[in-house]
């Protein structure tokens, strides 16, 4: 089974969401045709929410497509909105698999969330406009492991 998991940034500006939207949906759907079927996400707002959705629409006239949602610990969404709340619960009650990767939150479980993602993927889409933060270090994680990496709004 060919695994792909996604990582980016939170926020993504309105002049950019329809072109990540669309980056986003290109590339899984050839993800797809090579043989990609289980997709991770690490169910966070902006660029994860957006691929939980965009995998979630394609799942729904594509066969054997599977989408795990990694979370990082169980209080993950309990500063969103209400609005972000509810298509979070939307995202988890249609994955066909969650996993916490730490029973708490801790200074680390953000990271051990990202690198759980990608040991257990051969492929990472990421979304990376700025060199630090998380998704910079998922990045070079997942470089360092020699994993394809696919970019989406370069």
């Amino acid at each position: 089974m060919k695994k792909c998991c996604f990582t980016g940034h939170r926020n993504i500006s309105y002049e950019k969401y329809k072109e990540i939207t669309d980056g986003l949906k290109k590339i899984i759907e050839k993800l797809i045709d090579e043989g990609y079927n289980y997709f991770i996400s690490g169910g966070a707002l902006g660029f994860d929410t957006l691929s939980a959705q965009t995998v979630l629409n394609l799942k729904a006239i594509k066969d054997n497509i599977f989408l795990e949602i990694a979370i990082p610990c169980p209080e993950q969404s309990k500063n969103f909105t209400k609005s972000q709340k509810e298509i979070y619960d939307d995202i988890i009650s249609k994955a066909d698999k969650t996993v916490y990767v730490s029973d708490r939150y801790t200074s680390y479980c953000m990271a051990k969330r990202n690198r759980y993602m990608v040991d257990n993927s051969n492929c990472v889409v990421a979304y990376l406009t700025t060199p630090c933060g998380g998704t910079f270090n998922t990045v070079n994680y997942a470089e360092s492991l020699n994993k394809k990496i696919i970019y989406v709004g370069r």
